[in-house]
């Protein structure tokens, strides 16, 4: 079986689980282990000031996208909507919308504006079902590190764009020893593994190789231990992660400097 199909056939897994269950929280079809991990990240990142830091990235995913009025845009594993969602289906030119889950389409259509350059559809990306391409932008929040086969999911991505197409990407990291440990412990009891592979230092080379890397932020690097003080010392840890939100922007901008952060937004370009 070839690598392409492989990611179909475990993309028809990763869409009957997301019919049902989100990938943050806590579900009656998850092990007990991957609600506890669930629960203690939430807790966690809500200590970590995470309302706060969801609007600097937000703000800073703008400011990447630029004017995307003459652009036609992808949301590609949009759910029922991330956060730019709605603000790219009214200001593009046009706005293709997809995901796997039907229900999470079903969504997200009843919030989008019904208008004719407005399009959400439940499919899979990488099926040739999907029709749509010369994309000028790609939204992709959360979505690289589902692909075990990293590079040919990049390669398939790259038949979609135009030269000189913009793609803005938010996932998790692996890169900190602590963390690796962490997850290679979680990781046999974990409901969603078939399509989970936070970044390694690996998958940020092959990243580097498919596209250029025109930006790059890491966040909760140094942040983390705002984390830990936050789940006993609400108040404090929230003015720690505020304070370190604005370092963090300044140090943890290479592919080069992320290396103990916990996550990881990227501009890329495609190469031609």
């Amino acid at each position: 079986m070839s690598k392409l199909n492989k990611m179909l056939s475990i993309n028809k897994e990763q869409k009957k689980y997301y019919e049902v269950a989100s990938g943050g929280l806590p579900s009656l079809v998850n092990s007990p282990t991957t609600n506890v991990y669930r629960h203690i990240r939430s807790r966690m990142l809500a200590a970590g000031a995470k309302k706060e830091h969801a609007a600097r990235v937000d703000e800073l995913h703008k400011q990447w996208m630029g004017d995307v009025s003459n652009s036609k845009v992808l949301d590609l594993g949009c759910g029922s909507g991330n956060p730019l969602s709605l603000w790219l289906a009214e200001n593009a030119r046009r706005y293709v919308a997809i995901d796997l889950s039907e229900s999470r389409i079903a969504t997200l259509r009843q919030k989008l504006p019904k208008r004719e350059h407005i399009t959400a559809v439940a499919g899979d990306f990488l099926s040739s079902d999907f029709k749509e391409g010369e994309f000028d932008v790609v939204y992709a929040l959360a979505v690289f590190h589902h692909f075990k086969y990293l590079a040919q999911f990049c390669d398939s991505l790259l038949q979609r764009l135009k030269p000189g197409a913009r793609i803005i990407t938010y996932d998790p990291l692996q890169t900190w020893i602590v963390a690796r440990c962490l997850r290679s412990l979680y990781r046999p009891f974990q409901t969603d593994r078939a399509w989970e592979y936070p970044f390694n230092s690996k998958s940020l080379a092959i990243i580097a190789e498919k596209f250029e890397v025109q930006d790059c932020r890491g966040f909760y690097g140094k942040t983390k231990l705002a984390m830990l003080v936050g789940l006993f010392a609400p108040r404090i840890g929230r003015q720690m992660a505020l304070k370190g939100f604005l370092r963090e922007a300044k140090e943890n901008n290479t592919l080069s400097t992320i290396s103990e952060c916990l996550h990881v937004s990227l501009l890329l370009r495609s190469k031609g």
